[in-house]
């Protein structure tokens, strides 16, 4: 019976004994080694497969009922190609160990389909290691908001009291200018600490939040955003909102990134001439870009990177902790955009926004200096 599927069998097969020497071969054995049957009986396995652990394939035939998994090796018949051998232990001929050794080569589809098969997997892995490292990532995150906001609003009020007593000892001084140098710089730097923790909380607060988009007029928005910064006076001659472009994005978030860029041009406004932003737009392959350009002291070429740095501040002029530049950077990423920015000492400063297509509304094709919405 086992003689008859032996030779019968579809698969290449021989017959080997414990001392590895091959007994038998079977018709598709000799087709797929491609010689005959007389030049593969008595000869040792060894020859055929030098590189392959046939002792410890015997050793697992040994021990499991069934056929063993596959072991690759290569074969001194095919020196450019793998084979694939499995081995089950036989109880034929009788009271002789024998092992059936099968052999197969894959085909350039199945190795094609098990390379990607191990590409997948390999992917599936990686993508559960990040998606693992993203969440404890995004936790951490979460904590150390928490903490920062904690810490802060924990020493919001200690610095005001420190503040406010240093004031209080500095109005009720019999001379107040007569109060020494030292306790005047001390409130002074408990005003700037005071001022640096209230600008981390907004800094917190507004790049963490979450983006609700809606169709945002930005003309509108800008001159609102101008009139809360130069709260000295309600004249806007030294803005130039540009086209009348809307877009989708968040109103109060956007309003935090113009009204910041504002402020920096009007900190950093030059003394040798009346301060002029203007805003334009253009569109740029898929999208548009709007820029907000100032004529103030500007900034070096080399100091670009610099700008939207957390506590860089490029001029020692002006208040601040350097965060406005730094959230509008944050709040443009967290809406998909992008920002940019490019300077020159005392020409001034200019502010790209570039905006993706699917987030661009319209351009009023009527306001002066505009061009008509894309179809």
């Amino acid at each position: 019976m086992f003689e008859a599927l032996f030779h019968r069998s579809r698969e290449a097969m021989m017959i080997v004994g414990y001392d590895r020497i091959i007994g038998s071969v079977n018709r598709k054995a000799t087709q797929f080694l491609r010689t005959q049957a007389s030049d593969l009986v008595g000869r040792s396995c060894d020859e055929l497969f030098p590189d392959c652990d046939l002792e410890d394939l015997f050793r697992t035939a040994e021990l499991i009922d069934g056929w063993t998994p596959p072991v690759r090796c290569m074969s001194s018949r095919f020196e450019d190609s793998l084979l694939d051998l499995r081995m089950l232990q036989l109880n034929y001929p009788p009271d002789e160990a024998a092992f059936a050794l099968a052999l197969y080569q894959e085909s350039e589809d199945r190795v094609a389909f098990r390379k990607l098969r191990e590409d997948v997997t390999d992917a599936t892995r990686r993508a559960s290691i990040e998606r693992s490292l993203r969440q404890d990532l995004e936790e951490a995150n979460s904590k150390l908001n928490a903490f920062a906001n904690r810490a802060a609003h924990d020493l919001r009020g200690p610095l005001r009291r420190i503040r406010q007593a240093l004031e209080l000892n500095r109005m009720t001084s019999a001379d107040p200018e007569a109060v020494p140098e030292i306790l005047l710089l001390a409130e002074d730097s408990a005003s700037e600490l005071e001022r640096l923790v209230k600008d981390l909380l907004n800094y917190s607060k507004q790049t963490s939040q979450g983006v609700k988009k809606e169709n945002v007029r930005l003309p509108e928005l800008i001159e609102e955003a101008a009139r809360l910064r130069a709260a000295e006076s309600n004249d806007l001659d030294w803005l130039e909102t540009g086209p009348d472009v809307t877009v989708r994005g968040d109103p109060g978030l956007l309003s935090i990134v113009f009204g910041n860029i504002l402020s920096n041009a009007i900190t950093y406004q030059s003394a040798k001439r009346p301060l002029r932003v203007c805003v334009a737009a253009e569109m740029v392959g898929a999208g548009v870009k709007i820029s907000i350009s100032d004529n103030g002291i500007g900034f070096r070429k080399e100091d670009t990177d610099r700008v939207f740095r957390v506590f860089e501040r490029l001029h020692a002029s002006g208040d601040g902790a350097g965060l406005g530049l730094a959230t509008c950077r944050e709040l443009i990423i967290n809406h998909g955009w992008e920002i940019t920015a490019s300077g020159e000492p005392d020409v001034g400063a200019v502010f790209s926004i570039h905006i993706p297509r699917h987030d661009f509304v319209s351009w009023d094709r009527h306001e002066k200096g505009g061009l008509a919405s894309p179809s």
